[in-house]
């Protein structure tokens, strides 16, 4: 992709909602966090930084599907953002 090229992405919104929700998920029991990365894609490793706020943006895809996992609004935990292939260990789109 060339480097001007924008992407979907999200940004999370906050680390401490990141937390409380995996903690405290809407739907269901709490996911045990290698059993969720491994659900979603990610590394256990990427998901905690996630939860520290090591990262900050996520896929589109990526972002909805932990969203839907836990049982919350994808703007609960994140917001829409545009950025160009950044960081994240290719976690982000």
């Amino acid at each position: 992709m060339p480097a001007n090229q924008f992407t979907a992405a999200y940004e999370v919104i906050s680390p401490e909602i990141i937390s409380h929700v995996l903690e405290h998920p809407a739907r269901g029991e709490r996911w045990p966090l290698a059993e969720l990365a491994q659900v979603i894609g990610v590394s256990r490793q990427w998901l905690g930084h996630l939860r520290t706020g090591r990262s900050t943006f996520v896929s589109a895809p990526v972002a909805q599907q932990l969203a839907d996992a836990v049982g919350v609004h994808i703007n609960v935990l994140f917001r829409p953002r545009a950025s160009t292939d950044s960081n994240n260990n290719g976690q982000a789109a």
